[in-house]
C-alpha cells in the first residue's frame, strides 16, 4: 500500500510539474538604450567656457534584457525580467561610462485576445506589459578610491523603476516567436546622474530611458 501510494504521488508530482513547465517561456531581448538621466538645465562641473555653458552629452547605448513568465490564462501573464543598460556621457574630451542593471516583476496582457484584435493575423501577437522593480546605477570613475556607506550596493545610486511597453510577436512555430520590444523604464528616487561630474543639486529625483530590443521567446 505504501509503495502504491508513493508511486501515485511521484507520478502527479510529475504530471503537475509538467503542466507547470508547459506555461513557461523564456525571452531574449537586445537592442538600444535612448535617453538617460540627464537635466538639460544642469551643467557639468568639469571646467567648461563660462560664456558657452558647454553640457554633457549623452550617447545612445547597448541594452539587453531577458526574463521568464508563466501563463496565468490566456489573457495575462506574469513576467519576471532582468535588463543591462550602458550609458557613455562626454563633454569635450571628458568621457566616462555607468551601467544600470534592473530586475522587474510584470504583469503581461496579450492584447490579441481582447475582442477588438480578433481578426490579426494568426501568427502575430501583441502584448502590453508593465510592472515595477529595483534598479542599480553605477559609475566607475565615481567609485575610485572612495569609500560608502550608503545602504544598498555601496557607491552605486539604488532605485525603484516603473516598466510598461509593447511587445509585437510573430510566431515562427509553437515554440519560438520573434519579438520586437518597445519599452519605457522610469526611475524614482534617483540621487546620481550617469554622468557624476554634473552638479546633483538640481537632480529632479526622476529620470527615464527608453529601449529598443529585438530578440525571441522559447515556449516550453
Amino acid at each position: 500500500m505504501k509503495i502504491l501510494f508513493t508511486i501515485s504521488f511521484t507520478v502527479l508530482a510529475l504530471l503537475s510539474n509538467a503542466q507547470f513547465i508547459k506555461k513557461l517561456s523564456l525571452d531574449v531581448n537586445v537592442g538600444g538604450r535612448f535617453g538617460g538621466a540627464i537635466s538639460d538645465s544642469c551643467f557639468c562641473t568639469i571646467p567648461v567656457d563660462t560664456i558657452s555653458k558647454e553640457k554633457a552629452v549623452l550617447s545612445p547605448g547597448i541594452h539587453v534584457d531577458g526574463g521568464v513568465s508563466y501563463r496565468l490564462n490566456e489573457l495575462i501573464s506574469l513576467r519576471g525580467g532582468i535588463s543591462y543598460d550602458v550609458f557613455t556621457t562626454s563633454l569635450g574630451s571628458e568621457s566616462d561610462n555607468s551601467s544600470l542593471m534592473s530586475a522587474s516583476i510584470e504583469a503581461v496582457l496579450n492584447l490579441k485576445k481582447l475582442k477588438f484584435l480578433e481578426l490579426t493575423n494568426e501568427k502575430m501577437d501583441l502584448n502590453f506589459h508593465g510592472g515595477f522593480g529595483l534598479s542599480s546605477l553605477s559609475n566607475t570613475k565615481f567609485k575610485e578610491g572612495k569609500e560608502f556607506s550608503d545602504p544598498g550596493i555601496k557607491g552605486n545610486d539604488d532605485m525603484i523603476n516603473i516598466i510598461f511597453g509593447l511587445t509585437p510577436q510573430y510566431k515562427l512555430n509553437d515554440k519560438i516567436s520573434i519579438n520586437l520590444d518597445l519599452a519605457c523604464r522610469i526611475l524614482l528616487k534617483q540621487n546620481m546622474y550617469v554622468n557624476p561630474n554634473q552638479d546633483a543639486t538640481v537632480n529632479d529625483k526622476i529620470g527615464s530611458i527608453f529601449n529598443v530590443a529585438v530578440g525571441a521567446t522559447y515556449k516550453f
